[in-house]
C-alpha cells in the first residue's frame, strides 16, 4: 500500500461510475453502505464488499466530521496498467488542510480511520480538487 499526496492518478480507462450523493448526518453512513451494497452487487465486486464498506465508512466518516458542505462519494471501476481497480472517492467543499491527516496516539480514542483505510486499500490519498477536498482510495480487484 502506498499513500500519496496530490500525485497525478495512473493512467486508466473508467468503465463503470456511480455517485452518491451524501446527506451530513451520521445515520446516513447506514443508508450508503446499503446503496454501495447493492452498487458492489451489480458489479459482480461481492468479494471485495467488506473492505469497501470499511473504506468508505472511513472516508465518509471523516467528510461528515471534519469536512464542509456538501459531501458526495464516487465509486468508480477502473481499467489501470495494474488490472481492475476500484477508486473510491469522498469529496466534500472544505479546504484542504494542505498537510497530511494526523494519527492517534495509542491512547486517543478516535483518529484511527485513516490508517485502516491506508492498509485496507492498494493505495490511498487525499487532493484538492475544483469542488473541495477528496479523500481516495484504490483497491485492486483482479477477481471481476
Amino acid at each position: 500500500m502506498t499513500a500519496s499526496d496530490g500525485l497525478p492518478p495512473l493512467p486508466h480507462t473508467t468503465l463503470l461510475a456511480a455517485l452518491h450523493r451524501v446527506s451530513r448526518s451520521p445515520e446516513e453512513v447506514a443508508t450508503i453502505r446499503r446503496s454501495v451494497a447493492a452498487q458492489l452487487a451489480a458489479w459482480q465486486l461481492q468479494h471485495v464488499e467488506q473492505q469497501v464498506m470499511l473504506i468508505v465508512s472511513e472516508l465518509i466518516t471523516n467528510a461528515i466530521t471534519h469536512g464542509k458542505g456538501q459531501v458526495w462519494l464516487a465509486l468508480k471501476l477502473l481499467h489501470t496498467l495494474e488490472g481492475p481497480t476500484l477508486r473510491i472517492e469522498v469529496c466534500d467543499h472544505g479546504a484542504w488542510p494542505g498537510e497530511s491527516p494526523r494519527f492517534a496516539d495509542s491512547n486517543a480514542e478516535h483518529g484511527r480511520g485513516l490508517l485502516l483505510v491506508q492498509n485496507l486499500a492498494d493505495e490511498a490519498g487525499h487532493s484538492l480538487d475544483p469542488l473541495g477536498h477528496v479523500a481516495w482510495a484504490h483497491l485492486r480487484v483482479s477477481d471481476c
